[in-house]
């Protein structure tokens, strides 16, 4: 990474939205630390700055930038910490608000009970895991939102009005103010002065947002990390189960099945299950959370396949089905392994087979015994 001062006069980033000047080329990344803002804050009379913590904040901000994973093909190859995206996303929106804080600072925003919360959050910016990440973004978030003039407040709201509750699983201001944009921002777009007055009902507004939001968020991560956990629980319990009803099979019945057609059959069904997840990822999974959701049962379904193409094997085995005349016996491997990849690849085959045995094993008795009744009455004329 190298520092390097810029002769343009741009807007950097604010939560997304760019404003101070940040520009960013992989693998080398070239950015002013030092410049003046050429948007400051506008300074009423406020709170002498803490001492040294303009320095702080310029260090942190150096610090975060060199704490943002790149995806593995910048990476040198002597870099051993993983990518994680969502890392990534939280650790770059950290440096946006910390410079967006340095703005605020510089113009006299920040208050001196403002400034004190700031710096012990700044000491945890030394090494990130996504969730102090996300804590500390929410934090500064709430820091900015107290302290930010009209451009501040004005540029967040501006963002916010950007996701509709439709386009995102998290709390929007759509889902909780309406989709009406608020008076002020309509006279900030104008240029027209916004009144003390409209700031403070918007700043109450977004703090009351991102409140929420950050609640709803770890309601909806906790669900997910007990699912992740349940699913990872029901993975180990697939393997023990498959494992011994493989073993038990192979000894109890009288023609078991080569060793290969053993194998090939659960096989061919985790196979059928991925091939249909690959499908999946690429044509439907356009959200995070789906995706996130979607990588957390990887494992489970592949095992759920091998499953699946082991209990139709044996379900058809014992209730040969027929189709169109034919009769489908499933001796060779080839048909074993075609019978187990449809498992694993469409769970309605599986669900459809198991109805249809259900309902002749429950129809056969009534067959019985509507014919048992027959008899009875033929016989008492």
């Amino acid at each position: 990474m190298s520092t390097k001062t810029t002769p343009e006069d741009g807007r950097g980033l604010l939560l997304g939205v760019y404003r101070h000047p940040f520009h960013v080329h992989v693998p080398h990344l070239e950015i002013d630390l030092e410049r003046p803002f050429a948007h400051a804050a506008k300074k009423p009379p406020g709170a002498p700055v803490v001492q040294g913590l303009d320095d702080e904040l310029k260090e942190a901000a150096k610090r975060l930038l060199q704490q943002i994973p790149v995806p593995s093909r910048y990476r040198p190859i002597s870099a051993v910490r993983p990518f994680d995206p969502d890392l990534r996303k939280y650790a770059s929106r950290l440096y946006e608000a910390v410079r967006e804080l340095q703005r605020l600072l510089d113009g006299g925003r920040l208050k001196t009970s403002e400034q004190k919360r700031l710096r012990p959050l700044l000491t945890e910016l030394q090494d990130l895991d996504r969730g102090v990440a996300r804590a500390l973004h929410h934090q500064m978030q709430l820091l900015i939102v107290e302290a930010g003039d009209e451009e501040a407040i004005c540029t967040l709201i501006e963002g916010e009005q950007q996701w509709p509750k439709s386009s995102t699983s998290w709390l929007t201001w759509e889902k909780m103010y309406g989709s009406d944009p608020p008076k002020l921002l309509e006279a900030y777009r104008d240029g027209r002065v916004v009144s003390e007055q409209e700031l403070e009902g918007a700043r109450h507004e977004l703090l009351a947002l991102y409140h929420e939001r950050f609640e709803d968020e770890l309601v909806q991560r906790s669900r997910g990390d007990f699912r992740t956990r349940l699913l990872n629980n029901l993975a180990l319990f697939l393997v023990f189960l498959l494992t011994a009803f493989l073993a038990a099979a192979w000894f109890a019945v009288d023609d078991p099945p080569s060793v290969a057609a053993g194998l090939v059959i659960p096989l061919a069904g985790a196979l059928g299950a991925a091939v249909a997840g690959t499908i999946k990822a690429r044509d439907t999974l356009t959200r995070e959370a789906g995706v996130k959701s979607f990588s957390q049962a990887l494992i489970t379904q592949m095992l759920l396949g091998a499953t699946a193409a082991v209990a139709l094997y044996a379900l058809l085995r014992a209730f040969p089905v027929t189709v169109s005349g034919i009769k489908f016996d499933f001796n060779t491997l080839a048909e074993k392994a075609a019978l187990g990849f449809i498992a694993g690849f469409s769970e309605p085959v599986l669900l459809k087979t198991v109805e249809r045995v259900t309902n002749l094993i429950v129809q056969e008795p009534e067959a019985d015994k509507s014919s048992d009744s027959g008899q009875t009455s033929a016989g008492g004329n």
